[in-house]
């Protein structure tokens, strides 16, 4: 029997569970935002336009958000170190 690799003991014990969950609550929450951004505005076709690319942007901006706060969460950034 060999012994682990680091990769593989962070690959197997559950760890970025809460990064995993802060970048979606992240995702989710952009992407909400970026809705609401859109349907503020009265223009039916515009508003459909704005919000989804707005829903996208804001989406990622979320998600790479959540993804930094769980990462210093759990030490996993090289900031946290």
């Amino acid at each position: 029997m060999r012994e682990l690799a680091p990769s593989e003991i962070l690959a197997v014990s559950g760890c970025g569970m809460i990064q995993d969950i802060t970048t979606t609550v992240g995702k989710q929450a952009g992407s909400l935002i970026g809705n609401i951004l859109g349907s503020l505005i009265p223009v039916p076709f515009i508003s459909g336009l704005v919000g989804s690319v707005a829903s996208t942007l804001f989406g990622n901006i979320g998600g790479w958000l959540g993804s930094f706060v769980g990462g210093l969460v759990e030490g996993r950034n090289k900031s946290a170190a």
